[in-house]
């Protein structure tokens, strides 16, 4: 597809007022200059996202997001930049030519995936008619048997895969090449035909994150030799690590509740879903990756692990609640008691109690308590020491109160004096929070935009800069004086965004907020809507600017001179070195 032109662009952005079209989606009431709702983008009860109807952006201050009109619709939508355009271009009234539009719009997948795919669609609709008739029928009493009815069979598309090689003929009927399902992992090639590799199982399908069918998980329901459980192998487009089951149904629920329900195995979200837990998702019997992680945070980031209760599974949760946690989840943890399971619980318990279960669940700090208990004898000094040390390593990185509250509990259990307990965890924390290590100056082209940022120490110098690019944004001449000042800037992604105004001030001599945005990075466009809600235009002024350029420029100076100092202290320099280091602190401080 071709590139879509920056005025079509610019004129579908100036059709669709930002107010009006996020108005279309959550509440909003003006206050002042500005209206404000609560943020869709994370749970909270008071209002914090503000949209600008004069800057035609929008910024939540308790989550950080922000953007401009096609970035709220990507993000609430989570759909893609060109998906986003042609929306509102249809929404604004504006023309796009056949090969910027809806052709080219949707998941973009290969020749050979899209065939795939299509092989999957068509052995998923052959599969759920054979589970509606007589050769079908075992495997559907099965069900009904462990609770599946029939609205939950279809519903979740289940079916059936006989012991018959009829897969061959049925893929050529639909004029659909062997060598794809072969391809596919549907189809094995034995001496002298193919056969199905799902056969006499009971075959759930596997959708992507857009709907689409690319895998099977299929079980055995009746005396066999067979394994258990088989999934469709690694393929072009089935790779489990990048899957979650159920997240293409699920998301916009998982949305709406401001929560995901994480399971092992493709039972227990059906049994969840089925007491009503439509958030639920699992992760294929694999451990949980990053790449799911990421999958998640699109539409939340609190997450109820509900794995299995047997040691692999309390393993499971402990490594995944660590990797979430990381990755700056909310994570707790619901188990079922006395089952393995949560599909087991709802058998032997109904479905309010299952429900009840999986609506309570505790923290992820909780579980650790006890985890760390696993094969220690707590009568024993030594077990007892290993156990709290352990437990500390989780503690140090939770909130003061949840530190008192378990603090208070070790203390009363094992009878250990509460201050001892306090000065060593303080300790611990002590050394996850060694002092930081002072910025160098130094120069980094646009090119080098990077996503990290180190954290600012001085709050002033960080709102001198941060004026110092608004005043930028707002007047051609701040930024065309200071421009051989942007070296001097701590922040990279403030030095980004500045680099990114003058190439704009270049080539039309006037920056537009909501314009300025889509040229940037996603940690960019969050630093740019905190400026547009953080300064007045009329506090900017010259004098300020000044003001700002020797304050970043002061910072940066001693941030250097800091590190030649340190230097000195070198007992290997020889006296000519140090001397020469003595001579560059002495001419850095004069040019303050």
């Amino acid at each position: 597809m071709a590139k879509i032109p920056e005025e079509l662009i610019d004129e579908i952005r100036r059709k669709n007022n930002i107010v009006d079209v996020i108005g279309e989606y959550i509440s909003l009431e003006r206050k002042g200059r500005n209206y404000f709702a609560c943020c869709p983008f994370h749970g909270e009860d008071t209002p914090s996202l503000s949209v600008s109807p004069e800057k035609q952006i929008f910024h939540c201050f308790g989550c950080h997001e922000g953007g401009n009109v096609f970035g709220f619709l990507m993000k609430y939508k989570n759909i893609s930049f060109v998906e986003a355009v042609t929306e509102l271009a249809a929404r604004g009234n504006v023309e796009l030519p056949t090969n910027y539009s809806t052709a080219a719009v949707g998941p973009k997948y290969t020749d050979q995936q899209q065939r795939l795919i299509e092989v999957h669609t068509a052995v998923t609709q052959l599969y759920e008619q054979f589970i509606k008739v007589d050769i079908g029928h075992g495997a559907r009493m099965y069900l009904h048997q462990r609770g599946m009815n029939d609205e939950i069979i279809e519903q979740f598309h289940i079916g059936f895969a006989p012991d018959r090689q009829l897969l061959v003929e049925f893929l050529k009927s639909k004029g659909l090449s062997i060598e794809d399902g072969v391809a596919s992992g549907l189809l094995h090639q034995g001496q002298s035909s193919y056969y199905d590799a799902f056969r006499n199982r009971i075959v759930f399908p596997i959708q992507d994150l857009n709907g689409s069918y690319v895998g099977f998980s299929g079980r055995i329901f009746g005396e066999s030799d067979q394994a258990k459980y088989y999934n469709s192998p690694e393929t072009e487009i089935f790779k489990k690590r990048l899957l979650l089951y159920n997240l293409s149904a699920a998301k916009e629920e998982i949305r709406k509740k401001k929560r995901v329900y994480l399971f092992e195995g493709i039972p227990d979200v059906i049994a969840a879903v089925s007491v009503g837990i439509k958030e639920s998702v699992a992760s294929l019997g694999t451990a949980f990756t990053k790449e799911q992680a990421n999958l998640l945070k699109r539409y939340t980031t609190n997450v109820v692990i509900c794995f299995d209760t047997d040691r692999a599974g309390m393993q499971a949760i402990y490594k995944t609640g660590q990797l979430l946690t990381e990755l700056g989840f909310h994570v707790e943890v619901a188990q079922a008691k006395k089952a393995k399971d949560v599909d087991e619980y709802l058998q032997a318990n109904g479905a309010e109690a299952t429900k009840a279960l999986l609506e309570s669940p505790h923290a992820f700090l909780a579980f650790l308590y006890n985890y760390e208990r696993q094969d220690k004898n707590l009568t024993n000094f030594d077990d007892r020491k290993i156990y709290i040390q352990s437990f500390f390593t989780h503690l140090r990185k939770a909130e003061r109160l949840d530190q008192e509250s378990y603090l208070q509990k070790l203390s009363e259990e094992f009878g250990l004096r509460y201050e001892a307990l306090r000065a060593e965890l303080d300790e611990q924390v002590l050394k996850d929070n060694p002092q930081q290590v002072q910025p160098v100056m130094q120069t980094r082209s646009v090119q080098e935009r990077p996503i990290q940022v180190r954290h600012m120490h001085l709050d002033k110098y960080q709102l001198a800069e941060r004026k110092l690019v608004y005043a930028m944004i707002m007047d051609m001449q701040y930024a065309v004086a200071y421009e051989k000042e942007l070296n001097y800037l701590y922040d990279d992604r403030l030095r980004a965004i500045a680099y990114v105004v003058l190439e704009q001030y270049d080539r039309t001599k006037n920056v537009e907020a909501s314009q300025l945005i889509d040229q940037l990075s996603e940690p960019e466009r969050q630093v740019l809507s905190e400026l547009f809600t953080s300064f007045d235009d009329g506090l900017i002024n010259e004098a300020v600017v000044k003001d700002c350029i020797h304050t970043v420029k002061e910072f940066a100076i001693n941030a250097q001179v800091k590190k030649l100092e340190g230097r000195l202290h070198d007992p290997t320099i020889s006296v000519e070195e140090e001397l020469a280091i003595v001579q560059e602190i002495f001419k850095i401080k004069n040019s303050i």
